[in-house]
């Protein structure tokens, strides 16, 4: 198992790094889930904050366009006893019509999904795109000072944790670079936020270079952009080559995506 589920799973259940409109979000989503890991320790967090008399966690749903990866999710959801907490959707991006979750969700969370060449990564950056842009408005027609900060009446956004990797292993950060190319072009806002060394210290011998290979983005709607809240101010910014280290944007793969329809 790749270390970025365990690792963005960490990142939202912990005091010191849990972003706070996770507070404020009714449903969280998480896309391209395969096994469900970060999905059920959110699950986890919420029956435990339940016992606790602690506030309450939103429901997650786990989504995934593999049948196998379906239902072993249904499976891993069950033994663990959540099935209160987290439920398993279908969700294909390459479906032109959006999961029926869409209308509902103020959080959506995802780990290490864009690892290869392809297309398929526009279809879900077009969702990505109705998704976020969903408008809330007051009766004024004015986006309030909540909205701002990315609660549940001010928009729903998306926080990735995607992993740039070695070209040696087939794989290459173009890719990565490409989906942000695309979801900029679609008028959403992506913002490359601190990920903590913390947060990767205990990878730090199998993995060395695994901290700097991370990336962790916010993706939002302008107008319901939120404070980076955990960075100094001037210690993030918008995502581009220096962000990604040494990736070198491969413009035979950009040109494939520019030239889709989708």
């Amino acid at each position: 198992m790749w270390p970025a589920a365990k690792i963005l799973a960490d990142y939202l259940t912990s005091p010191a790094t849990r972003p706070p409109y996770c507070g404020s979000a009714e449903l969280i989503v998480e896309a391209g889930a395969g096994t469900g890991l970060v999905s059920l320790i959110l699950g986890a967090a919420a029956e435990e904050s339940s016992q606790s008399g602690a506030p309450a966690w939103p429901p997650v749903v786990a989504t995934d366009c593999d049948r196998a990866a379906l239902r072993n999710m249904k499976r891993n959801v069950q033994e663990n006893g959540l099935g209160r907490r987290v439920s398993i959707q279908e969700w294909n991006w390459l479906v032109p019509t959006l999961p029926p979750w869409s209308a509902q969700v103020d959080l959506i969370v995802a780990s290490d999904i864009i690892y290869d060449n392809t297309t398929a990564y526009l279809h879900l950056s077009r969702h990505l795109a109705q998704i976020l842009s969903r408008q809330h408005r007051n009766a004024q027609g004015a986006v309030s000072k909540e909205q701002e900060v990315g609660t549940q009446d001010g928009g729903p956004i998306a926080l990735m944790l995607l992993q740039v990797r070695n070209g040696g292993l087939g794989y290459t950060g173009s890719s990565v670079e490409a989906f942000v190319t695309d979801l900029r072009a679609r008028k959403l806002q992506v913002e490359c936020l601190q990920l903590p060394p913390s947060c990767t210290h205990a990878y730090q011998e199998d993995f060395p270079d695994l901290h700097d290979r991370l990336h962790l983005l916010q993706i939002s709607a302008p107008a319901y952009t939120p404070v980076d809240f955990k960075s100094s101010p001037g210690a993030h910014g918008r995502l581009d080559r220096s962000c990604l280290g040494d990736g070198v944007c491969d413009e035979e793969i950009l040109g494939m995506w520019q030239q889709s329809e989708l």
